[in-house]
């Protein structure tokens, strides 16, 4: 506590000031915190925010980012902050031990090393790749849960749901305790930030929050259970001289309320660093419709991620392949009946999300010089 206070002292964090007439502090107490390390033994202890009685604290000097890039002729320098744990990477290391040092003259701050730990997530560093997971946090959530794991036989939990699993918001007795269930949703949901394996479950189980039923604890319990047999699974980021960015797209449909769910992933050099799980916003009327809109979601998170890694000076990534299911389409191109009661998409709405993919040009068919064979699933040129 004394060495908090005389911490917060050297910074001039604090400015001391009397209470002002007709006036009532907020009152605080020290907050007194164990930080463990990744394996669960501990690493130090903390104490926070003073209690003062009859004056006030007026902040003069904080952190005020969330993350920044700098620039110079040597290199990058990237720089997350999370209240106090910061992360500095970059591509230069005599750049980032001349930050280390400045930040330290002016907060005073105590360089952990290499990133292992940060924010619930544990960083496994090799030669030429990191490993991400969270099993300290994975363990704490199954430990949370109340169960001994396996509830039954094992051999039953290859898969995050069961199989042929139809859900639904009016089948099963309510629960009587609706918060167990929440809890557990909500911590699977941040156990996706490393899982991708786990989306498309949890975002299944997210939908019957506000009144969940006993086929939906049963359907959380073989989630957990599948969680427990592989509780140390992570994602791994190679890396490469050469980065490429690929997305996967595809749907499926729900039952409930006819809104489709579309599902995707883009990966940079072979390594995951983006999925969703997630409905549609309206309602399709033909799975070619409800491909497309996946696709559509999908070239906005391509967008987002080619403007971050440019940022980041990560370049040249166009063109992006999409790979997709297009079936539906190819069917109607087949088809002629269908084809002519298929509505037409404007070219100007099909040429915007090719351009964010770098496409230059549309493939033949899309811009009327080919067609489709009917016994093949190829383009042909005319």
């Amino acid at each position: 506590m004394n060495k908090e206070i005389n911490t917060l002292t050297t910074n001039s964090t604090w400015e001391f000031l009397p209470l002002p007439p007709g006036k009532r502090t907020i009152s605080c107490k020290w907050i007194y915190k164990v930080k463990l390390k990744a394996d669960g033994t501990i690493e130090r202890y903390k104490a926070s925010c003073p209690y003062m009685k009859r004056c006030i604290c007026n902040l003069q000097k904080a952190f005020k980012l969330q993350q920044a890039l700098l620039y110079n002729a040597q290199g990058t320098i990237i720089v997350t902050v999370s209240v106090d744990d910061i992360v500095i990477t970059g591509s230069n290391s005599e750049d980032i031990t001349a930050l280390n040092a400045y930040l330290d003259q002016q907060f005073i701050i105590k360089d952990l090393g290499k990133l292992h730990f940060f924010l619930g997530f544990e960083v496994q560093s090799t030669a030429d790749s990191l490993f991400m997971t969270q099993i300290k946090f994975t363990h704490e959530l199954l430990e949370d849960s109340g169960l001994q794991f396996p509830t039954s036989n094992s051999k039953g939990y290859l898969t995050p749901l069961p199989s042929n699993s139809k859900l639904s918001h009016t089948e099963g007795p309510l629960l009587a305790d609706v918060e167990y269930y929440r809890s557990m949703v909500g911590k699977l949901n941040f156990l996706t930030n490393t899982r991708p394996d786990l989306s498309f479950a949890v975002q299944m189980l997210s939908q019957f929050m506000q009144s969940p039923r006993e086929p939906h604890l049963q359907a959380l319990i073989h989630l957990l259970n599948y969680v427990s047999n592989i509780a140390t699974q992570g994602i791994i980021l190679k890396g490469s001289n050469k980065l490429s960015l690929e997305a996967y797209s595809d749907w499926t449909a729900c039952p409930h309320t006819r809104r489709s769910i579309t599902g995707y992933l883009v990966t940079v050099g072979g390594s995951p660093i983006s999925w969703k799980s997630k409905k549609q916003s309206t309602i399709s009327r033909s799975s070619a419709e409800a491909e497309y809109r996946a696709m559509t979601q999908t070239v906005a998170e391509v967008t987002w991620l080619v403007r971050l890694l440019a940022d980041l000076g990560v370049t040249d990534l166009l063109p992006v392949t999409l790979h997709c299911d297009n079936n539906s389409a190819l069917h109607i191109a087949r088809n002629s009946v269908a084809d002519v009661l298929t509505k037409i998409l404007p070219s100007a709405q099909h040429e915007y999300p090719l351009s964010k993919l770098g496409v230059s040009s549309q493939p033949p068919a899309c811009a009327g010089g080919g067609g489709v064979d009917p016994t093949s699933d190829t383009w042909q040129p005319s």
